[in-house]
């Protein structure tokens, strides 16, 4: 985790984002035995003119197993609307693979 946020950070910054601040929020889980689903909506937002201001909304499909603890086993995102505005989709390219839902 450490070298991904590493990665995005840098890579955003390389673009011009700076001061980043990534919400989530409205999460549900579902479980069943030692195998959960949960959904959580997601705001990325940015510094602007004092104040912060959303520039991609999204959700967050997640499974998780029980080991020793709960661990993710896949994270998908969809973003609202499908699509991410042109500098923040520059700058999570090298993060982040896109596969259709």
């Amino acid at each position: 985790v450490r070298t991904f946020v590493n990665g995005a950070l840098e890579s955003l910054t390389a673009h011009g984002i700076a001061g980043i601040n990534h919400l989530t929020y409205n999460t549900t889980i579902h479980i069943d035995g030692e195998r959960a689903t949960a959904t959580s909506d997601l705001a990325v937002m940015v510094p602007a003119q004092g104040a912060f201001t959303a520039i991609s909304l999204g959700r967050y499909h997640d499974v998780l197993v029980l080991e020793d603890r709960w661990r993710f086993q896949e994270r998908r995102i969809s973003w609202f609307k499908d699509e991410l505005p042109g500098a923040f989709a520059a700058a999570l390219a090298p993060i982040f693979t896109h596969q259709p839902a």
